[in-house]
């Protein structure tokens, strides 16, 4: 795939990163985007590798700082660069601070993905295949366990799933319309590079910190929500793939197994040799909790994704727990 461009918002990310990654090596010139700060994007540690890929791969990387609330700047970008690809990751991606901030989450989550999607429409060339990244919480959860496809009601009980839920419907809009778009409902894909304030990576963190005697206490709300979780190195694989098929869809990415944040909670103690009675003693539960709806249960149905891509996940709960913990520990050498 030489020669082809793709857009990224994002990039700095979890997801971003991993899929600059990806896409340059298979030669794809990266144009990645960034909330706008003052830090050189080339000290960001999550980009260090896909920096080394580019050159390695003599693919080109660039990475802007980009205001998705303006309408102007995301025409400019799409019109100055025509990628052959986008793929729009941003978002204010918290749900307990979507709570406190449901105004922008909807004018960065919901309307900046439209923004894209509309400069992508009314651009010179419309071959551009557009990739909007939605999230397992439009659903708001399940019960007895069904599992979720794209066709499951969606009962969104945040303002970022609300959000995410516009701009999932405007991307099947567009592509009546013509576009190429694909949706993909991402359940939780965690990593080494998720941010300290996902309760996964709290988790292990906080844990390692313990373990080596820099921490005394973990502080969790309610350990009961199970979640579909999977590694996010494999799901950026079907993101990629999203846009190589011969037509646009939108689909589940997911594991098929669901677990609570208690048995991800009692994973990572055993990977660190911390007893469960050590841990009762180490635990704070607190009862408020950021988030007034609480979505209880997530599972994904798995067949979507393998049927239209030839995609599943191939890492397991505990080895990427392993990773993470493998990696937190590093950071406290």
């Amino acid at each position: 795939m030489q020669n082809k461009r793709a857009i990224i918002t994002g990039i700095t990310g979890q997801d971003g990163s991993y899929l600059a990654e990806l896409l340059l090596s298979d030669k794809i010139d990266v144009i990645g985007t960034r909330r706008c700060n003052h830090i050189p994007w080339e000290l960001n540690p999550n980009l260090t590798n896909a920096q080394k890929i580019a050159k390695n791969n003599k693919a080109n990387l660039s990475v802007f700082d980009l205001d998705l609330t303006s309408t102007s700047d995301i025409a400019k970008l799409v019109k100055s660069t025509n990628p052959d690809f986008i793929f729009n990751l941003a978002a204010q991606s918290h749900v307990g601070q979507s709570f406190l901030s449901p105004e922008y989450t909807l004018n960065v989550t919901g309307l900046g993905a439209v923004r894209f999607m509309d400069a992508m429409f009314e651009s010179a060339s419309n071959n551009c295949r557009f990739y909007q990244a939605s999230t397992s919480e439009l659903f708001g959860g399940t019960s007895n366990n069904v599992k979720l496809n794209s066709k499951s009601k969606f009962n969104p009980k945040s303002p970022y799933a609300t959000a995410k839920l516009l701009a999932h419907q405007m991307g099947e809009l567009y592509r009546k319309r013509g576009s190429f778009v694909s949706c993909g409902i991402l359940f939780n894909h965690e990593s080494e590079r998720r941010g300290y304030s996902f309760v996964t990576r709290k988790i292990t963190s906080t844990l390692a910190m313990i373990k080596k005697k820099r921490a005394t206490h973990l502080t969790l709300g309610t350990l009961e929500p199970t979640r579909d979780w999977g590694y996010a190195p494999d799901y950026v694989i079907a993101m990629r793939d999203s846009l190589l098929i011969d037509y646009p869809a939108s689909f589940v990415v997911g594991t098929g197994n669901t677990y609570s944040i208690k048995t991800f909670l009692l994973k990572t103690a055993q990977c660190l040799d911390i007893s469960e009675d050590q841990l009762n003693h180490i635990l704070i539960l607190e009862k408020s909790n950021p988030r007034p709806i609480e979505v209880t249960n997530l599972i994904a149905d798995e067949s979507e994704a393998l049927s239209l891509l030839n995609w599943k996940a191939t890492t397991s709960l505990d080895a990427m727990i392993e990773k993470m913990v493998a990696h937190d520990m590093d950071l406290l050498k």
